[in-house]
């Protein structure tokens, strides 16, 4: 047994690769466990609906990356106890096997990390997010995504700038000038997209809409789910995802219905020809009537707008004060529709209906 033990597998004891492999598996089994525990620890800090709220986030920002971080750093350590084979010497295009490995590792620490640091942003972001919509601060929403996003790109400059440093030994600020140089030139290829963060930044300051508006931009329209550093999300009738540079959202025409006090609503009423004078001013004080009693309306016009042809029309305009929802002013169309529709049938008076004449055309004789 012991001989086993003792046998040489890549410069390393039978004993020593199995404590490492154990190491290992052992982490990979708990990874779960201690993070779940450190979730649990910190999410007790929140009050109990919260917490309900923001389990779920934390898990999926915050313990399942940081589980992961746990699980490379003891499994690198393991493997770091480990005597170094002596075929990692040995050079690849001019480059130690060792140094690539080192190299690989760095990587993969850096991207873990990065991985957690990101989670923590988004978690926070999201919790604060949430408190503003609870609020209904739709600016401080508006301004969390856009530093949420410049967050983001600083984390990726930083892990880019410690990959260049310990993987490829260049010199830092030798690096963050080129970098700049660098920065440059893509800003002059990418003119476009510099023009859309820019745009961004005009976005918040001039706030046009908010998260959750409703806009029409150009031939586009939906609700507004998201404004990033380069696009914005709009949400169509339809449910499709509508993504538009913020450049045109700055540039174009931009309708916010969100901002409206009033709807307005017309609608034309055929009323058949066989209602007389009496019936017809009897029709427009009762929908008069209708459109003052109802809460939601602001200001209507009711006239009788033409006579003879197919019917007699009578003209409809009112203005609908705007509720929470657009729901809300669906509802106030339907149920003032429904009202007249009862008044026409109590009042044994018909809607005005297409008619046709059929001319019958005798067969020629021969």
């Amino acid at each position: 047994m012991n001989e086993f033990l003792n046998f040489q597998i890549l410069d390393n004891s039978v004993k020593s690769v199995l404590i490492a492999l154990l190491v290992i598996l052992f982490a990979f089994l708990v990874r779960r466990l201690i993070s779940q525990v450190v979730a649990n620890f910190i999410i007790r800090f929140f009050p109990k609906n919260s917490a309900r709220n923001y389990s779920k986030d934390f898990k999926d920002f915050i313990s399942v990356p940081l589980g992961n971080l746990l699980f490379i750093l003891i499994a690198i350590n393991a493997l770091d106890r480990l005597s170094t084979p002596s075929f990692m010497e040995h050079a690849f295009f001019g480059t130690k096997l060792s140094k690539i490995w080192g190299g690989v590792v760095t990587i993969i620490v850096v991207y873990s990390t990065f991985r957690f640091f990101t989670g923590i942003s988004k978690f926070v972001f999201s919790v604060w997010g949430n408190k503003a919509l609870d609020s209904k601060n739709k600016s401080a929403v508006q301004l969390l995504n856009v530093f949420g996003g410049i967050v983001n790109v600083i984390l990726i400059i930083i892990a880019i700038i410690i990959i260049a440093k310990s993987v490829f030994s260049l010199d830092v600020s030798g690096f963050i000038t080129s970098l700049g140089i660098f920065s440059a030139a893509i800003a002059l290829a990418g003119k476009e997209s510099l023009e859309n963060l820019i745009a961004s930044f005009i976005i918040f300051l001039d706030k046009p809409f908010y998260i959750g508006d409703y806009v029409s931009v150009g031939s586009n329209q939906g609700t507004i789910e998201s404004i990033g550093l380069r696009s914005s999300r709009l949400r169509s009738s339809d449910q499709t995802i509508i993504v538009v540079p913020n450049k045109q959202m700055v540039d174009s025409v931009v309708t916010n219905f969100a901002l409206r006090t009033k709807w307005k609503y017309t609608q034309n009423l055929e009323v058949t020809l066989s209602a007389n004078a009496q019936d017809l001013q009897m029709l427009q004080d009762a929908i008069r009537k209708i459109l003052t009693t109802n809460e939601s309306v602001d200001s209507q016009y009711v006239y009788l707008k033409s006579t003879g042809g197919s019917a007699h029309i009578i003209y409809m305009e009112y203005y609908i004060l705007v509720g929470p929802a657009m729901q809300t002013v669906y509802d106030v169309y339907s149920e003032i529709n429904k009202e007249i529709i009862t008044l026409f049938q109590s009042s044994n008076i018909e809607f005005a209906q297409e008619t046709s004449t059929v001319v019958s055309v005798p067969p020629k004789e021969n």
